[in-house]
């Protein structure tokens, strides 16, 4: 019985002990509650997050802006060279100083399909100035792609002087009227394509409803019909294929003229 009585103590002591432990606890109650976050703060704080570094193929595959004042320049000295060199197709007759009249003016007449060529190749290259020169004034910035359509374009305004030289011995032959007038399309194709990548890609302060970039698009498409049509013309009538290319530009500037006083109506109505 002592014994027993003994062992009974022992389990009462343990259990009292365990009991003062137990109360000894925090409640949950009383717990510091774990910080709940939402979703939306949880995307916020991803959102405040740094920014992760950029891939290096973006980096190189993303568009360079440049400036536009270096292919003006260039632009303009190449004209300038080209516009000059059409001169210098032209032959002083080989008379002499006791030649008459006659002979002198019969060697000038000669020499009038090299002065048709250099006077309609000027005002065509003069033309083409001026149309290269009303893109830039809506083009902001250039990028390497526009760059290289100017410079393409630039290589065609070069050969116009051999060009025009060859117009000028070989009048209405086929071959120089080929030449010449692909050369001339060749230009009005590019000016085009310099011009719609410019609108197209953001680079031209250009908005659909402006009336002189409306017109412009006009004039630069009459330019790329007039020369087409001279050049099927030559095929069958070479002597007919500048009034052709007159007939061609005039329509254009024809239907210019007729959109943009479309566009004045619906603007005043």
């Amino acid at each position: 019985l002592h014994r027993e009585g003994l062992r009974r103590k022992r389990v009462n002591d343990k259990m009292n002990l365990f009991a003062f432990h137990w109360r000894s606890l925090p409640s949950r109650r009383s717990r510091p509650k774990r910080a709940y976050t939402s979703f939306y703060a949880r995307s916020q704080r991803r959102k405040s997050s740094p920014p992760l570094p950029v891939p290096l193929w973006k980096i190189v595959s993303s568009p360079l802006t440049l400036s536009k004042s270096r292919i003006e320049a260039l632009s303009d000295g190449v004209f300038s060279i080209a516009m000059t060199l059409l001169v210098l197709k032209l032959e002083v007759p080989a008379v002499s100083h006791h030649s008459s009249n006659a002979e002198m003016l019969s060697q000038l007449l000669d020499e009038a399909p090299a002065f048709l060529s250099f006077v309609g190749t000027f005002l065509v290259a003069a033309a083409f100035w001026l149309l290269h020169h009303l893109t830039f004034h809506f083009v902001r910035h250039v990028s390497r792609t526009l760059c290289w359509i100017n410079l393409v374009f630039l290589m065609f305004v070069s050969l116009l002087p051999f060009s025009a030289g060859m117009m000028g011995h070989l009048f209405v032959h086929t071959v120089s009227q080929y030449f010449y007038f692909g050369n001339l399309l060749a230009l009005a194709l590019l000016l085009n394509l310099h011009w719609h990548y410019a609108r197209h890609r953001g680079m031209a302060d250009a908005d659909p409803g402006d009336l002189h970039a409306r017109g412009l698009t006009y004039r630069i498409a009459a330019f790329a019909l007039g020369f087409a049509a001279a050049l099927a013309t030559s095929m069958w009538q070479p002597r007919l294929s500048a009034l052709a290319f007159l007939l061609a530009v005039a329509a254009g500037f024809v239907a210019e003229r007729a959109g943009r006083r479309r566009a004045l109506r619906r603007l005043q109505a």
